[in-house]
């Protein structure tokens, strides 16, 4: 059983997807860094070499090990040929969702994937309906 069947398998114990949920954005954040890196076609030890730092470091901030500043983030990034943005988006939203998403999966006995793509055509349609009536 390789990585992602076994943390598939897992994600079906409810205790268990809970928690990987709330390390989503930390998860987000360490396959970015790692897909910059990769698509530059650069090693650990070239990142480092660029980014005036040792491997070690490169390694501790893509294992998630590190708490990084913006500007060490910032100094990644550049480093690899991109530019660094931030996305900022209202939990309350999420959380409805979230809340959503189980109370529509229990109640038609849906995979809470399904029901997430479902809430969040809804939520498109809703969006551009309205963005339509404003045009």
């Amino acid at each position: 059983m390789n990585f992602t069947e076994v943390k598939e398998k897992a994600r079906q114990n409810d205790k268990a997807k809970t928690e990987y949920d709330k390390l989503a954005s930390e998860f987000s954040l360490i396959n970015q860094l790692i897909n910059m890196r990769t698509q530059a076609g650069l090693t650990q030890a070239q990142l480092a070499e660029r980014m005036h730092t040792q491997k070690s470091n490169i390694s501790r901030l893509e294992r998630g090990n590190s708490n990084p500043s913006w500007t060490t983030l910032q100094k990644y990034a550049h480093a690899c040929g991109f530019d660094l943005s931030l996305k900022a988006q209202k939990m309350e939203l999420l959380e409805e969702i979230q809340t959503a998403e189980k109370q529509f999966s229990e109640g038609l006995g849906v995979s809470n994937r399904d029901a997430r793509n479902h809430i969040l055509g809804k939520i498109k349609y809703t969006e551009e309906k309205k963005n339509g009536a404003n045009a």
